[in-house]
């Protein structure tokens, strides 16, 4: 594509992301199927516009989705984001062999909260990756899995970026530790939602809806408060809290917070608020 290859060249950038944008779609959409054929109302930046063209001569006509698309859907939804089915082609960048990454921060949590295999979750996209203490409690650490030949290139990578690491094994324990207790995310879940019902019931904002996985989002405007002012107030009561925007709050469940700490995190919360 000499037009991308051009701006590339004039602006040399540290990492370019492609993002697919349809100019005809107000809302999220997920796709159902994939069509083994090339036909667009538009040319590409090469002048070419495809027609009826099959992709993959020996492949079928089309490849239908293995995720749960309508409950993607609803959920979606139920966190307030516009979404519905789509039946057009979708895989647009495995059809035209893109590859694909995804940032798995927190696959395991969408796995869990789920119910699903999170081989499932991840078996569309080319490279992954998972990071280890994010919500597996590991001290440091994300590993990073795809094709040989794409990870024999990151280790290059990682070297001439400083990332090596002698005693690895040390990190490399607890990272196991992690993933084969991955499970019990589910506690962290539980935590969150009695965490988010306790805020709701002292009066902060709280979307239930969005309160799906381990992360409880608190809109501070009910109770008079900006971000910054109800965490400086928290963190006098022994609580800390993240900002997130000028009216909200994050709080994150996790393997050190135990069931009896909800309530003191309420309490703390109910005295900051009456303070």
């Amino acid at each position: 594509m000499p037009a991308v290859e051009a701006e590339i060249e004039k602006w040399n950038p540290s990492i370019v992301i492609g993002v697919g944008l349809a100019d005809n779609r107000a809302m999220a959409c997920m796709e159902r199927v994939a069509l083994n054929v090339a036909d667009f109302p538009i040319p590409d930046n090469e002048d070419y516009m495809a027609l009826n063209e099959t992709l993959d001569e020996e492949g079928p006509a089309a490849y239908f989705s293995t995720l749960p698309i309508r409950a993607c859907v609803k959920a979606l939804r139920e966190s307030g984001i516009p979404s519905r089915v789509s039946n057009t082609a979708g895989n647009f960048a495995h059809r035209h062999s893109l590859p694909v990454y995804m940032d798995g921060a927190r696959v395991l949590n969408a796995a869990v909260a789920l119910d699903m295999d999170p081989a499932v979750l991840c078996e569309k996209v080319d490279v992954v990756s998972l990071c280890l203490s994010k919500g597996l409690a590991c001290p440091i650490g994300s590993i990073l899995m795809g094709p040989k030949d794409v990870i024999a290139r990151a280790r290059v990578m990682r070297q001439m970026l400083g990332g090596g690491w002698r005693q690895g094994g040390v990190v490399a324990a607890a990272g196991i530790v992690g993933l084969n207790n991955y499970k019990r995310l589910a506690e962290d879940h539980a935590h969150a939602q009695a965490l988010a019902a306790g805020l709701k019931e002292l009066g902060l904002g709280i979307d239930m809806a969005q309160v799906q996985t381990n992360v409880v989002r608190i809109d501070t405007a009910p109770v008079g408060l900006t971000a910054k002012q109800f965490v400086e107030k928290l963190d006098g009561f022994g609580v800390k809290a993240k900002p997130v925007g000028p009216a909200y709050v994050r709080m994150i469940c996790h393997n050190d917070l135990k069931d009896e700490m909800i309530p003191v995190v309420l309490k703390a919360v109910q005295d900051c608020l009456n303070a």
